[in-house]
Parts: C-alpha cells; structure tokens; sequence
C-alpha cells in the first residue's frame, strides 16, 4: 500500500475521494474597501486619533547601563555594586518601547522621585546602542 501526505490512500480505487482538494479563492478586498493607499483621515474629532492619543504608555527612565557576563552576575551578592555607564549628575534618559525620547533630571516632587525634562531628542536613534562595559565592583 503506497503512502501519501495525510495518510494512507485507499486501496479500493472505485470509491470516491472523501474530500478534493482545490485552490483558495480570496475575495476582491479592493472593491469593498475602496482605495487602500489612501490615508485615513484620523483628524476628526472622536474619531481613530483621538482613541489613539488616550492610550497610555509605560515611560522608563533608564539612569545608567552595565553590561556584565552570566558569571558576573550568577556572583552577585546583597551588598554588591554594579556600575552603571553614566556619570554621577549626567542626565537621565526617558524611553517608550525601547526608544529614548528624552533627556531628563532625577528631582524629588512631593517625596517621590520625579524627573524634569531637559531636552526632547530630535534623533532619539542617536542614543540607541550607546554604551561602555563598566566592570562590577565588590560591595563594601
């Protein structure tokens, strides 16, 4: 008995195939949607933008990178200090998904850290890949 893809075939040839097999036909999405290429209109009030501007992000502040091995940090112990790629008073970076926007102080407002906006970046790609390897340091 031969063997095809989805299983063995039939031995008894004069019995009809339990299912055939035809090509995928997709409906014309171009008559019902119109113009594809042409952009939204997302100025209308109430309308997609709008919902869009009400979504909230997460904004990370990222004071500093380190880039230690596996080893390194499999050492790691309370009490250990692990330094960061920024200098004491350099500016803070403020990122959406990954992607730096800002360049901020670290302040206290009301008790809870905050930060103050010092530059919008113009070219946040400017920031992305910036680092050194600073070496992890024994605690005290």
């Amino acid at each position: 008995m031969s063997e095809e893809i989805g299983g063995p075939r039939d031995p008894r040839p004069d019995r009809e195939p339990k299912a055939q097999v035809r090509p995928l036909e997709y409906p014309d999405l171009a008559q019902s949607m119109g113009d594809i290429r042409q952009p939204l209109d997302l100025t209308v009030e109430g309308g997609a933008l709008e919902a869009l501007l009400q979504v909230p992000l997460e904004v990370q502040v990222v004071l500093g990178t380190a880039y230690p091995t596996l080893a390194e940090l499999a050492r790691l112990e309370p009490g250990d200090v692990v330094v960061l790629d920024s200098v004491a008073g350099d500016p803070v970076v403020l990122e959406v998904a990954g992607v730096p926007f800002a360049r901020a102080e670290v302040v206290v407002f009301d008790d809870q850290y905050a930060v103050r906006i010092v530059e919008l970046l113009d070219d946040p790609a400017a920031l992305v890949g910036r680092h050194t390897s600073p070496p992890l340091q024994a605690g005290d």
